[in-house]
């Protein structure tokens, strides 16, 4: 196996581990407590994960299917790597800056049932399942638009990096959440 996509996989499992060992037993009310008005619930940051995640299986998709084939833009843009390398950056679990998120990623509802977190789960399974395909593809080589703009390119590789470390910043924010003053008990 590629070493890149073995250790994304891996990644992958572990987060699932993680959000099945720290949210499963909780109740609705946990779920979606918030710690304060403009903070997410639990449920908001594993819903935002699933949102996001989903937004790059069309073009996953028609790589895996032969559809693919970069664009000129794709091709020869100069801000490929440096918008990969940036956004990269900005979803590290260790970059501290709140940042804002596009619209079209924000959670639908702010009252979620349990249910999300196996949401994610099959969703989990869903990119391992994307990643195994991508094995034999040039991960370097294959350039995606973002899901937000066409003109944001980066390669097939940033953008499963960029899944794996966002996953994992939003299941820490999550995890935050639950250990915050007033967290419900039940």
């Amino acid at each position: 196996m590629n070493s890149d996509i073995s250790m994304l996989v891996n990644s992958i499992k572990d987060s699932t581990v993680i959000v099945k060992q720290s949210f499963t037993m909780l109740s609705d009310v946990q779920i979606n407590w918030k710690p304060a008005p403009d903070k997410w619930s639990i449920g908001e940051c594993i819903e935002h994960l699933v949102v996001t995640n989903k937004k790059f299986f069309p073009a996953f998709k028609k790589i895996i299917n032969g559809g693919h084939k970069n664009s000129f833009w794709q091709s020869f843009s100069p801000l490929s790597g440096l918008w990969g390398k940036m956004l990269l950056k900005i979803v590290s679990p260790e970059y501290v800056k709140k940042t804002k998120t596009a619209s079209t990623f924000e959670p639908s509802v702010s009252t979620l049932p349990k249910s999300i977190i196996d949401d994610l789960v099959k969703c989990n399974n869903d990119i391992i399942s994307y990643m195994d395909k991508f094995n034999n593809f040039d991960l370097k080589k294959i350039k995606i638009y973002s899901p937000v703009n066409k003109f944001i390119t980066y390669s097939l590789l940033d953008a499963l990096k960029i899944i794996t470390n966002h996953e994992v910043r939003h299941i820490n924010q999550a995890k935050r959440v639950m250990n915050s003053e007033g967290f419900p008990k039940i």
